[in-house]
């Protein structure tokens, strides 16, 4: 009995983990991973050991990258194109190359509305024209938008620097 309890706590435990690991934006990515999280509901993906997985209808297809940049600017750092090109490559997945993908930018709440909103539109196009002009990704595939600080991720610690990401979500 005890042995129950126990095993089911670690499940609930390993849950929560697990949703709050969700939250964070991903700064280490992988093809699969993006393919999965990307993949439109109803798609069904091949993965290990020739286990055959149903995205989840109903549950938008979406992932928070920590993207980097220089300071108040929408230059992209070093690691930032690496992962773009991480981003790219699962683009081109057979699961997800005929689909189109919103690039949302979002901020912190530190600046005025004005400002976080110039600049999460700034950094979105960014993103957008580096994977169209550089990785090779078709214009008509990637919607550039920004949010600035209207939809943070942790609203409870607005000035928090993981409220600066941008979400790549696909598009029906």
């Amino acid at each position: 009995m005890a042995m129950r309890f126990l095993l089911g706590m670690m499940l609930i435990l390993s849950c929560l983990t697990h949703v709050r690991a969700q939250e964070e934006p991903i700064s280490e990515v992988t093809v699969n991973m993006l393919v999965k999280r990307l993949a439109p509901s109803g798609i069904k993906l091949r993965g290990a050991r020739g286990i055959t997985v149903e995205a989840r209808e109903g549950q938008e297809a979406r992932i928070d990258l920590a993207v980097g940049f220089a300071y108040n600017s929408a230059e992209l750092t070093g690691d930032a194109r690496q992962m773009l090109g991480t981003v790219a490559e699962a683009l081109g997945d057979d699961v997800l190359r005929n689909h189109r993908f919103r690039l949302a930018g979002h901020t912190d709440a530190v600046g005025t509305q004005a400002y976080n909103q110039q600049l999460s539109e700034a950094r979105a196009e960014a993103v957008r024209a580096y994977l169209v002009m550089e990785l090779g990704i078709e214009e008509w595939r990637l919607e550039a938008v920004g949010f600035g600080k209207t939809q943070l991720l942790f609203p409870d610690a607005p000035k928090d620097g993981r409220n600066r990401r941008v979400q790549i979500s696909t598009l029906q």
